[in-house]
């Protein structure tokens, strides 16, 4: 359809990612991510677009979400408990209250969608890292290989289309094998940035 990816990071691949959410990363507060706004697609593009990111992060906020923060809850049961903090302090961005979808109201400010790979090894080093934040590969499509490397570790592990990884991606380099076939990846993050004006900003921590 013409998407336009706000920057080309040949540290990750050579295939673009749609980032929906909010972040802090390039403002003094956090905003609306500016790749939701297609500011450089094609002028008739742009409302279709512009609709289409609306529509994904409303599906995801539905379907998907609640099945990752269950998890979260289990196994990371103090980071889950930021989350009132952090969507408070995103329901304070210009913008937030028209395009409510971009909150993503738990312990988790903005997703990644990703056709193909992370093939590059690399760090995340704007995720959060109070407690072990996670974050979560949710793969889809028909595809062979993208094995998750972690050279740390020494080793590679087999992300199946459906599998929920979770790992402190900040810390651990990692990367993605070769593939074959249509590989469609979802990933899960907070920015650090803004957990940090979150916390700055809470009047108290449940």
């Amino acid at each position: 359809m013409g998407f336009v990816p706000y920057e080309d990071n040949k540290n990750r691949s050579n295939t673009p990612a749609l980032h929906a959410g909010v972040w802090r990363r390039y403002s003094c507060t956090p905003a609306i991510v500016s790749e939701v706004w297609q500011e450089r697609a094609a002028p008739e593009k742009r409302q279709a677009l512009s609709t289409l990111i609306r529509d994904i992060c409303a599906y995801f906020k539905l379907h998907i979400l609640p099945r990752v923060l269950c998890k979260v809850q289990q196994y990371y049961p103090d980071f889950f408990k930021l989350q009132r903090i952090i969507a408070d302090e995103i329901g304070k961005v210009d913008g937030i209250a028209e395009y409510p979808e971009f909150n993503l109201g738990g312990p988790f400010s903005t997703f990644a969608i990703k056709i193909g790979s992370s093939e590059h090894i690399h760090l995340d080093h704007f995720d959060a890292k109070l407690f072990l934040a996670p974050a979560v590969v949710l793969p889809g499509g028909k595809f062979s290989g993208a094995h998750l490397k972690i050279p740390q570790l020494h080793g590679r592990m087999p992300v199946e289309p459906g599998m929920l990884v979770a790992g402190n991606m900040r810390t651990l380099a990692h990367g993605s094998s070769v593939h074959t076939g249509e590989r469609l990846g979802i990933t899960l993050f907070l920015d650090n940035p803004l957990l940090i004006t979150a916390l700055q900003n809470a009047t108290h921590i449940v």
